[in-house]
């Protein structure tokens, strides 16, 4: 991925926030999908 994703609308929740980039990554992975990065802190 040539862009990072952000996640906005769950910028005030740090850890929900991580935990939904980490489910995203694994999915990602379990795909073969080349993911990278993770949410920017906004």
């Amino acid at each position: 991925m040539a862009e990072r994703m952000t996640f906005p609308m769950y910028a005030i929740h740090r850890q929900q926030t991580q935990a939904l980039w980490q489910a995203v990554q694994s999915l990602l992975d379990e795909r073969g999908v080349m993911g990278g990065g993770g949410p920017s802190g906004g």
